[in-house]
């Protein structure tokens, strides 16, 4: 009886620690958003820089003076970056067909774990005043098999 509780406690922990790799997380579907892909992606330097991103796909039509705010987790800080721009102003690209998507992507980035995942929030607010939330959307990023 013992052997076996032995085996049945290491089976658990060998179980738990197979978790600390995290997966990567699914694509989030908001209700306003679907996201299309993200990533790690590094400068093709010495110094491997690094940043993150998603695309995103607008389920209705996004109007120009529609005002957005994106966090992005730090991996070397607690204060996270954020970014703020009129949706004229985004970064576009036409991977869906029929379809904008829209491309967000971090500052460089440093002290990124490997293994882990990283946070994008996204606000969209009617127009720059801020005061008309329209839709959020929250995306994590995996950094599989990168770090600096």
């Amino acid at each position: 009886m013992r052997n076996i509780l032995l085996i049945i406690i290491s089976s658990l922990f060998l179980y738990s620690c197979a978790g600390i790799y995290s997966q990567s997380p699914k694509p989030v579907t908001s209700e306003h958003f679907i996201t299309y892909g993200g990533g790690f992606t590094m400068k093709l330097d010495k110094s491997r820089r690094l940043f993150y991103g998603i695309n995103i796909i607008s389920k209705n039509q996004l109007s120009p003076s529609n005002f957005v705010v994106v966090t992005y987790q730090n991996p070397s800080s607690k204060i996270p970056f954020k970014q703020e721009s009129l949706v004229s102003e985004l970064t576009t690209s036409n991977l869906v067909e029929n379809a904008t998507t829209y491309i967000f992507k971090s500052p460089l980035v440093k002290g990124v774990k490997q293994h882990t995942n990283y946070k994008i929030n996204i606000k969209l607010y009617k127009n720059s005043s801020k005061k008309e939330l329209i839709a959020t959307h929250e995306q994590l990023v995996n950094s599989s098999y990168t770090k600096n």
